[in-house]
């Protein structure tokens, strides 16, 4: 598994993070080529993430339970997603105040994943279930532009296409 992650995942180097965005709590990242970037076009690869994630480097600078947190940081017991929280502002700051080129992708047997920007900032992929109930998906990519293009799906079961 860890190899076929690593293949698929390969595609990014190069590609430059070019928005995030949030459906509930599944966030997404979205890349597209760096020379690209500006042509208004739709984002070239999606990576969808329904597990525990974070962005680091000289420090935790966001993570997927800071959607427990209002905008300004508070945590809420009755968070509402449809509202932005405190992961969409961070997410938002992080991209309006670097560039993140992905470097290096490195993946592990477990599903997880890492993908190394500049500056040494991560964003690392977590899965932290060993459920195999069919709707334990973990994260998925696939090209945004090529709408034959099957998505490459992580699940505590395996991989799924």
């Amino acid at each position: 598994m860890k190899e076929h992650i690593q293949q698929e995942l390969s595609k990014l180097v190069g590609n430059k993070l070019i928005s995030v965005s949030r459906t509930l709590n599944i966030q997404m990242f979205h890349f597209d080529l760096v020379d690209k970037q500006e042509s208004g076009e739709p984002s070239r690869f999606a990576l969808h993430i329904q597990c525990e994630w974070r962005m680091v480097g000289n420090g935790l600078y966001a993570g997927s339970q800071d959607i427990k947190f209002d905008k300004t940081g508070h945590y809420d017991s009755d968070i509402d997603w449809d509202n932005e929280t405190y992961r969409d502002r961070l997410l938002a700051e992080m991209l309006k105040r670097n560039s993140f080129i992905v470097k290096q992708v490195s993946a592990d047997v477990y599903g997880g994943f890492e993908i190394l920007f500049q500056k040494n900032i991560k964003l690392q992929i977590i899965p932290t279930s060993g459920s195999k109930d069919p709707s334990n998906e973990f994260w998925r990519i696939f090209d945004t532009t090529n709408k034959q293009s099957e998505h490459f799906v992580v699940t505590s079961r395996g991989i799924q296409k």
